[in-house]
């Protein structure tokens, strides 16, 4: 009987083996828990299509002492050449505590190329989201971005928005 039981056993391993699932990670930087580990002053690059439209992007940065960082993103632009808006939102990894959340609409067509802000932080780790604020409809829509960081030890961190949800 302990043979019987043995076979079955394998048998079952072997038609449960052939049954599994093969899930996909989603892709690095898309989600909070699996962020793009940046170095500062290091450039990086992201897109979007009609079917990531809605993706964020989610980069995390070591601040090792007080000062502020420095966020730089080329302004995105589609086919039709406007510049494609984006939420931004700092918020310090250890709690999730949102730091600061801003967007970009006044900014949009300021005549500059770039999208430029200053966050000041404590030593800590810090995830840096961007999320679209538009649509693609055809292509692909593509930007670059950079962090810096400077030493301060007077940094004043500006006050979240009162409208700003959590970072999820």
């Amino acid at each position: 009987i302990r043979k019987f039981i043995s076979i079955i056993m394998v048998g079952m391993f072997v038609v449960l083996s052939m049954g599994q699932i093969n899930v996909k990670a989603a892709p690095q930087g898309t989600t909070a828990s699996n962020p793009i580990k940046l170095a500062f002053g290091e450039w990086h690059k992201t897109s979007w299509t009609w079917e990531t439209e809605d993706r964020n992007c989610y980069n995390l940065v070591n601040v090792r002492k007080t000062g502020y960082i420095t966020i730089k993103i080329k302004k995105p632009y589609d086919s039709y050449g406007d510049y494609g808006k984006l939420n931004i939102a700092v918020y310090k990894k250890s709690n999730n505590a949102e730091l600061y959340t801003t967007d970009t609409v006044e900014s949009v067509d300021d005549g500059s190329e770039f999208y430029t802000y200053k966050v000041g932080v404590t030593k800590g780790q810090y995830i840096v989201r961007f999320k679209p604020d538009f649509s693609v409809y055809e292509g692909r829509i593509y930007t670059s971005y950079k962090v810096d960081f400077k030493s301060n030890k007077y940094t004043i961190t500006l006050p979240r928005r009162a409208d700003s949800k959590s970072i999820a």
